[in-house]
């Protein structure tokens, strides 16, 4: 059986929620410039969930 410490676990939930996503960053601002948006801008991030702003072309 493995045990972590609570610190560990914490560390670990961090991680997961500010960094898990389907799409990496690069991949989503490369996906949003190919669709004609400019200044591109990551503004939330929670769990699997990112916000984004920019601009239509």
């Amino acid at each position: 059986m493995l045990i972590k410490s609570s610190a560990k676990v914490e560390e670990m939930g961090n991680t997961i929620m500010t960094k898990a996503s389907f799409l990496s960053e690069p991949k989503i601002e490369q996906l949003l410039r190919e669709s004609g948006f400019t200044n591109i801008g990551r503004f939330h991030s929670t769990g699997l969930f990112g916000g984004w702003i920019c601009h239509a072309e």
